[in-house]
Parts: C-alpha cells; sequence; structure tokens
C-alpha cells in the first residue's frame, strides 16, 4: 500500500530520524513498531475523515442514479464518488489486516526480549 509507505515518512520522529540513516531504511516494510503504528492511524483518519466528510452516503448515491432525472454527466460523477468510496472503504479494510500484523509482530518481539532478558537468570539454559 503505496499510501502507507508515505505515512511511514511522514511518521519518522525526531528520535529516530537521529538514530539512523534515514537512506539507508525501506519504507516498504515494518522498521519500527512506533512509526508503523503512527502511520496506520494517521492514514486512516485521512480516509476515514474523507469518506464522513464527502457530501453522500453510498445509499444516497445509489438514489441519486435511479432518479429519472439524473443526468448523464452527474450520473457519471456519482459512479465515480461511489468508486472512491468503494476504494479507500478497501484500503481502510487492509489498513485493519496490516494493524493485527503489525500488533501480533509487535508481541512476538516483545515476548522474545523478554524471552532473552531472563536467559541466564534462572540457571534453566543449561539444561
Amino acid at each position: 500500500m503505496k499510501l502507507l509507505f508515505c505515512e511511514r515518512i511522514f511518521a519518522l520522529t525526531k528520535e529516530f530520524s537521529a538514530a539512523v540513516k534515514i537512506s539507508d531504511i525501506d519504507f516498504s516494510h515494518v522498521f519500527d513498531f512506533e512509526i508503523e503504528t503512527i502511520a496506520i492511524n494517521s492514514l486512516r483518519e485521512w480516509l476515514n475523515g474523507w469518506i464522513r466528510d464527502h457530501g453522500t452516503t453510498l445509499e444516497e448515491d445509489e438514489a441519486i442514479l435511479k432518479e429519472p432525472t439524473t443526468t448523464a454527466n452527474r450520473g457519471l460523477v456519482v459512479r465515480l464518488r461511489k468508486a472512491e468510496k468503494g476504494y479507500f472503504t478497501t484500503l481502510l479494510e487492509g489498513l485493519a489486516q496490516q494493524e493485527v500484523l503489525v500488533a501480533a509482530a509487535y508481541k512476538e518481539a516483545m515476548e522474545e526480549e523478554a524471552t532473552e532478558g531472563t536467559k541466564g537468570v534462572s540457571g534453566t539454559d543449561d539444561l
């Protein structure tokens, strides 16, 4: 999702930018959980705002298309608007899936970190 690539750039924190050489980052993949969360939330907010603030709902668009007085040009505009809403809704669904994957990866990383932090403490790593 190329929009998410851009949001990752905009979500870079000053601390992260100071610690990492930006030209070495592959923005097409998750590289930092905090930045990914910021990017997902930002894109979700923008998409939801676009859908919410649009002049009509999908139901109203359907009703306009069924009206016998709807001109050909107006029908084209309404079909375009419906397509945009559908596309943005699909993007939101993809973001929800991405968020689940990121949360699972973050949880796994935290568990690995906790496991590595306890090695040698209990003496069980020699068993």
